[in-house]
This record gives C-alpha cells, structure tokens and sequence, in this order.
C-alpha cells in the first residue's frame, strides 16, 4: 500500500486556518510563485482521462515554507494524531535564524523544513535535466544530507523538531517507492527527530507521509539498488487513453 494517508478531512476546520490566510494576505501581494503541480489519472467508463492539477507554490524562501507549513498542520491533525496531546494547536513562523516554526503541541516545539533539491549534485542535475530517479541513491541522499544533516545541526533539540520534506521543482515529486526506502533508512540506521514527514500535491490534495516514527513493516533499503522511476513534466498535455 502507499505510505500516504487517504484520510479525508471534509467537514474538519482547524482554528490556525484563518490565521495562516490572514499571514498570507497580510504580506506583500502578488509576490511571484513558481509551478510544481502533478498530473492525476482517473478512471471512467470512456477510458483513463489524465488531467493536471496545479500547485503555484511562491518563490520567497518564507513565503513557500508557509504555504507548506499550513497544509502539513491541516493534514497531520486530521490524519496523524493518535492523542489529543499529539495535535498541533498553532504554529508560528520564526525568522531565517532560528527553526522555521513554533508550535504549541504536546510531542513537539519546532516544525523544521527542507527542501528536497539536489542540484549541487551530478545526479541532481541528471534527474533535473531526464526526471529519471534511482530511488537507492535519492533516498540515501535525503537521509545523509537533509535528515542527517538537520539533526547534527540541531544537536538533541531534534528530538522536539518534527522535520518536514518538500520538493521545490517537479522532477523531486517523490514516489511511494521513495517514500517506503527513507522509511526503511529511518528504521536501520536512526534518527532523533520527534517526527518526519514529506508533503507532496496540489491544495485539496495534500500528499502527507509519515516516514519516522514507522511502527509497522518497512523493506530493506537495499532493496530498491538498481531501480528507477521517472517524473514526467506535468501539465503539458491533457488525454484520453483507451485501454480496450
């Protein structure tokens, strides 16, 4: 199965919503955004229809965590909560010193975010340039650089510190088989943060996937050595594939 919850969160409304709308309009408008987005497949009696769902998200460093940041919160209090005590109540964004967002939670005080783009790297570049993903080796990097990293910055402050992953650019969309191997690297070689998490999708369809603490069955990481994936650019075309 995917690691992504499938919880829906009709009807639920949270007290931070109105404020993180007003944090939003209240900073300078029309600020320039950049496109993720993701392109769905749905099935129906005419065949699969492919249809591509946008995800403006804002080019300011501040402005970007906060659009992430406020979907996250939504998600992980409808779908991830297993106590009153583990809710999030409200998150408030420190500046570019300090961790990226207060919170007032029972199991945490800091929400920290990182950016899922290796472009420093060859092979950052590679899946940049063809969107063809070796899972081992994506995953193997988010661990050592992003997780590692961050938690070696904070020190034992991490074990407050809910981490959250997030792609800037659509070739790093991650796939469940990425999901599962960070899971798997989690599990055998350790963290200290109080929680990872990734967040993936368009509004309305936030991808949230709980990677650490994982108490059920994760598959080796080694496991995945020598397989691929591709990310295709979305939004390009929109059409119809008859299956008969």
């Amino acid at each position: 199965g995917s690691p992504y919850s499938q919880s829906s969160k009709d009807g639920l409304t949270w007290s931070f919503e109105s404020d993180r709308e007003s944090a939003m309009t209240s900073k300078k408008p029309q600020k320039p955004q950049t496109t993720l987005g993701m392109t769905r497949i749905s099935a129906g009696p005419d065949g699969h229809e492919a249809r591509y769902l946008d995800d403006s998200i804002p080019t300011d460093k501040e402005d970007r965590e906060l659009h992430f940041a406020g979907r996250f919160v939504e998600k992980y209090n409808s779908d991830y909560v297993p106590t009153p005590e583990a809710a999030i109540l409200s998150f408030t964004q420190n500046d570019t010193s300090d961790l990226d967002f207060d919170l007032e939670c029972g199991v945490a005080d800091y929400l920290e975010l990182a950016a899922i783009k290796p472009l420093s790297e060859r092979f950052g570049q590679e899946i940049a340039n063809t969107g063809k993903i070796d899972i081992l080796q994506l995953g193997e990097w988010i661990y050592e650089s992003l997780i590692v990293g961050k938690q070696s910055k904070y020190g034992d402050l991490s074990r407050r510190v809910i981490l959250l992953l997030y792609p800037e650019d659509w070739q790093f969309i991650l796939s469940d088989s990425v999901l599962w191997c960070l899971a798997g690297l989690c599990r055998t070689r350790g963290t200290t943060f109080a929680g990872v998490f990734t967040i993936g999708g368009p509004p309305g369809l936030d991808l949230v996937a709980m990677i650490s603490p994982n108490h059920g069955d994760v598959p080796d990481p080694e496991s995945f050595a020598g397989k691929h994936y591709w990310n295709l650019p979305p939004g390009k075309h929109e059409h119809k594939i008859d299956l008969k």
